[in-house]
C-alpha cells in the first residue's frame, strides 16, 4: 500500500530536492525525503507479511488460512518492491 503513495508524493518532492541541491542542508533534505518513508514502508511490509505467514501457519486458522497465506506473500512483495526503491538513490550516485 505505501508503494503509490512512495512514487506519487514523496520520489517528486525527493527529486526536486535532490535536482536543486545547492547545499549540503538540502541534499541532506533530499536523502531524508527519499529514503525515511520508503524505510518505513519497507519495515511494515516486511512485518506485516511475516505477521500473515506465521498466521497462516497455525492450524485453528479456521478458513482464514488462505486470506493470511495471501496478504503474508503480498505483503512480502511489497517489502520487495519497497526494497527496489530504497536502492535506486545508491545506484544512481
Amino acid at each position: 500500500m505505501g508503494v503509490p503513495v512512495v512514487l506519487q508524493i514523496i520520489l517528486p518532492v525527493g527529486t526536486y530536492f535532490a535536482l536543486s541541491a545547492e547545499s549540503p542542508s538540502y541534499s541532506f533534505a533530499a536523502q531524508t525525503v527519499f529514503l525515511a518513508p520508503t524505510g518505513a514502508c519497507w519495515l511494515a511490509a516486511v512485518l506485516c507479511g511475516l505477521t500473515c505467514l506465521r498466521l497462516a501457519r497455525r492450524s485453528g486458522a479456521d478458513g482464514q488460512r488462505t486470506t493470511a497465506w495471501t496478504f503474508g506473500v503480498l505483503g512480502l512483495c511489497v517489502a520487495g518492491l519497497e526494497g527496489l526503491m530504497l536502492l535506486v538513490p545508491f545506484l544512481y550516485s
